[in-house]
């Protein structure tokens, strides 16, 4: 009877290391912005992020957003969408260069378009080097470090 016990004390306690793991990886993988430990830039910055355009044109976007992870870096965006809003099928990178961020004009995405972006996502207008106004959709704790790495500020 106590090696029943002894058992299942183990396997507890290994379900509860294998749970702490995987909360860890998906976390580093699917959360929030981060620098990624391989990468040689020293102000690049991954997070979940969708993009629009407002006004003008610009290759590989339209006024629906398109969601994806992103890697900021000052002056540049690089959005990895995926298809059906699934990691498993990515598609063609989307690489925008940012002529000037207009930190002034943060916006919280509100219910009316949470079919689109989640409520409470901020809201950042970009204009490119060809003359294109963008929407960027950031989580809400990522909101400084977005502003800061677009600007070409350290941090």
């Amino acid at each position: 009877m106590s090696k029943d016990w002894i058992a299942l004390a183990l396997l507890i306690a290994a379900a509860v290391l294998v749970g702490a793991v995987l909360s860890v990886w998906v976390r580093r993988r699917i959360g929030g912005p981060h620098k990624a430990p391989d990468d040689q830039h020293p102000q690049r910055w991954h997070l979940d992020a969708a993009l629009r355009i407002l006004s003008g044109d610009q290759p590989g976007l339209s006024r629906r957003w398109l969601h994806g992870r992103a890697a900021l870096e000052p002056g540049r965006i690089t959005l990895r969408p995926f298809r059906w809003g699934l990691r498993i099928f990515p598609m063609a990178p989307v690489e925008v260069d940012i002529a000037a961020v207009v930190a002034d004009t943060v916006q919280r995405s509100g219910w009316r378009s949470a079919w689109s972006v989640t409520p409470g996502a901020r809201l950042l207008e970009v204009t490119t080097a060809a003359g294109a106004t963008l929407q960027l959709a950031t989580v809400p704790t990522a909101t400084d470090q977005v502003l800061h790495v677009l600007a070409g500020h350290p941090g």
